[in-house]
């Protein structure tokens, strides 16, 4: 729930910034959120917004505005310590009665948002860099055979993870400078690289990273999903569970801001789209290794283990007639 101003006997200087800022320009239904797990569900049901201060340290804090019914939103945020550890994910989830939702059976998930990320305070250091900041944006997905499973984002097997932004050099999980040729795919003339590894909690994540910072997007990413299954990396018939929109946030010596305008988010059950953009293999002395490709489908092919059985045995006879 939304923390009223009275319940903050000793405000922060973030808090008391981010309040002042609100007063200034408030409408009744513009909503605050401080705390480490705080939660707002716009009136429609569509969408949750979150704090998620997960990795707090107590160096800094997060707090979130939003305005305009839900549509629009500030992060405010600063972290002085742990610059390698996310330190908050202030994020919207997705709430719809599609969810859970096989893959198999998704037609699109539309995304689209005009975000900035800037320095908070109005000083002489007016750069990111300036200010080491470091962050990312992000749509972050959960996705597990077992839809009760899927509905969460500690328990599902994978998490798939699509980044817009990355500042102060952040990477995904399973990046290198050594993987040279990635799978690629083409989503309004972005390229997303696919990296992969497992997390901290034992999941396997496969992020998409664009070429290039985007600010501005309205696109259908749901290709994105499908070349997973497409690709034999998981199996068609995982359910998509939690689907969430915003950054993560991992140091900063003063406050940033995270603004997002214009955003909306829907899904849509059905038929996949067929494949509309070629994607780029990856070429086994410069891709890093997925163990999770080869279990991917989980089912022996007889046939295959047939026409191999065949060869081996003409193979063993050849050497033998030209032996003798």
């Amino acid at each position: 729930m939304p923390t009223p101003l009275a319940m903050y006997p000793a405000l922060s200087i973030l808090k008391l910034a981010v309040l002042f800022g609100l007063a200034s320009s408030a409408s009744p239904s513009d909503v605050v959120l401080c705390g480490k797990y705080e939660n707002y569900t716009t009136p429609s049901g569509a969408f949750t917004f979150s704090t998620n201060q997960w990795g707090a340290d107590g160096s800094g804090e997060d707090c979130i505005t939003i305005f305009n019914n839900g549509t629009m939103f500030n992060s405010t945020w600063k972290w002085s310590h742990n610059p390698q550890s996310v330190h908050s994910f202030p994020n919207i989830n997705l709430n719809s009665a599609k969810l859970p939702l096989q893959l198999s059976n998704l037609s699109a998930l539309n995304i689209g948002a005009s975000w900035t990320m800037a320095p908070a305070s109005r000083t002489k250091k007016k750069s990111l860099a300036a200010i080491s900041a470091a962050a990312d944006v992000v749509v972050d997905m959960f996705a597990d055979l077992d839809p009760t499973r899927a509905d969460s984002t500690t328990l599902p097997q994978y998490e798939v993870m699509i980044w817009f932004a990355a500042f102060d050099g952040k990477k995904p999980i399973g990046y290198s400078s050594s993987i040279t040729n990635p799978p690629t795919q083409t989503l309004n003339d972005t390229d997303f690289s696919l990296y992969m590894g497992p997390n901290t909690n034992g999941q396997y994540v496969y992020s998409w990273l664009a070429s290039s910072n985007v600010n501005n997007f309205d696109t259908d990413i749901s290709p994105l999903l499908h070349y997973l299954w497409r690709e034999k990396y998981i199996s068609e018939s995982n359910y998509l569970g939690v689907v969430q929109f915003g950054s993560e946030t991992f140091h900063a010596t003063s406050n940033v801001t995270f603004s997002v305008r214009n955003f909306n988010m829907s899904i849509e059950a059905g038929t996949p789209k067929p494949t509309t953009s070629a994607a780029t293999p990856s070429s086994t002395s410069s891709s890093a290794p997925n163990p999770k490709k080869s279990q991917a489908s989980g089912r022996f092919n007889p046939s295959l283990a047939l026409v191999m059985m065949v060869t081996t045995i003409c193979t063993i006879c050849s050497w033998v007639i030209l032996g003798t």
